[in-house]
């Protein structure tokens, strides 16, 4: 069989509305059947999530990076 890399982008307001799409209906009965066909290899998060959605993310092998955007130029 062979392998394929699939990304998947969210982006949530704050760490409350990832929770709540944590607990929707989508995550209940959708994400299961997409299980059994597809590996979860990581989750990168990005931002400063809170500690109830810490404890979400610490059984999916997850990584957490500050957010940055936009760009910097120093001038010397």
């Amino acid at each position: 069989m062979k392998m394929e890399l699939n990304v998947v982008h969210e982006t949530y307001a704050d760490s409350k509305a990832g929770l709540s799409h944590n607990d929707g209906a989508a995550s209940k009965t959708i994400l299961p059947n997409i299980f059994n066909l597809a590996q979860l290899n990581r989750i990168d998060v990005y931002g400063n999530p809170n500690d109830e959605l810490k404890k979400v993310l610490a059984g999916l092998s997850s990584q957490t990076f500050n957010l940055f955007t936009g760009f910097s130029r120093k001038n010397e």
